[in-house]
């Protein structure tokens, strides 16, 4: 049995993305189930005396065209449940210097990198991130700053030196391996500030460029994709920055 999967729906002329059996006629099915999620019309409720009929029919129609698969609406809820757990999608995330400069005025160090959306913040700093830019791994404090309400996040349990000079970077901070990319970052375009050595405070803003389903064979913690990538030998603290 066949089902139509590039159906257009009449009320907009946008293509929906639920399969459907050809044979279904939509009587009572809402509207709503027959668009993306940006068209979502949140309506008055209806008379449920008026809807009562066609509620019927559509139960009938759901049993016998859809046995065996999911029904529209269950199709269009478990896409809403996806498309929420942001935990299962890569992330491409942008990391910028932002007052590194070069000879142009242009931002002179940044990499373009791609993480889960699962990985923790902690796991994310040591495996990913750090490598990305270039520096080195359990030498100094840290901290990511979440831009939409200044909390901080930083490695709990640690004896870094640096994190001597909290109380000038917001005193207390949230343990790191508690939270994931996807928890911070909804969208994109959203900022997480990530201060690197308490000390000399080394900033970075980390800029969601997109936020794509990870593939279903996908079994990366979390890979380096470095895309247009602007890059110093070494900017590790002291060190003179010098261009490739």
């Amino acid at each position: 049995m066949s089902y139509a999967t590039d159906f257009v729906n009449p009320l907009n002329g946008k293509r929906t993305w639920i399969k459907l059996h050809p044979d279904d006629d939509l009587v009572g099915l809402h509207p709503n189930y027959l668009t993306g999620i940006g068209d979502f019309d949140d309506e008055d409720p209806q008379d449920l005396n008026v809807l009562f009929k066609p509620l019927v029919r559509r139960a009938k129609v759901d049993q016998v065209l859809y046995c065996g698969m999911d029904y529209p609406q269950s199709q269009f809820v478990k896409h809403l449940v996806a498309k929420k757990d942001r935990k299962n999608c890569d992330y491409v995330l942008r990391i910028k210097l932002p007052e590194i400069y070069d000879g142009e005025g242009q931002e002179f160090i940044q990499r373009l990198l791609k993480a889960s959306g699962g990985v923790t913040l902690n796991t994310f700093q040591d495996k990913i991130l750090s490598p990305a830019v270039g520096w080195s791994r359990n030498y100094h404090a840290y901290l990511f700053i979440d831009r939409m309400d200044g909390a901080l996040f930083g490695p709990e349990g640690t004896n870094y030196g640096d994190l001597a000079h909290m109380p000038l970077n917001g005193h207390e901070f949230v343990s790191d391996a508690k939270y994931t990319i996807a928890n911070l970052l909804g969208k994109p375009g959203c900022k997480l500030g990530y201060l690197y050595d308490l000390g000399n405070q080394w900033q970075h803003e980390i800029i969601v460029e997109n936020i794509v389903p990870c593939p279903a064979d996908s079994n990366f913690l979390g890979g380096l994709a470095p895309v247009r990538v602007k890059t110093c030998k070494e900017i590790a603290p002291g060190t003179i920055l010098l261009p490739n």
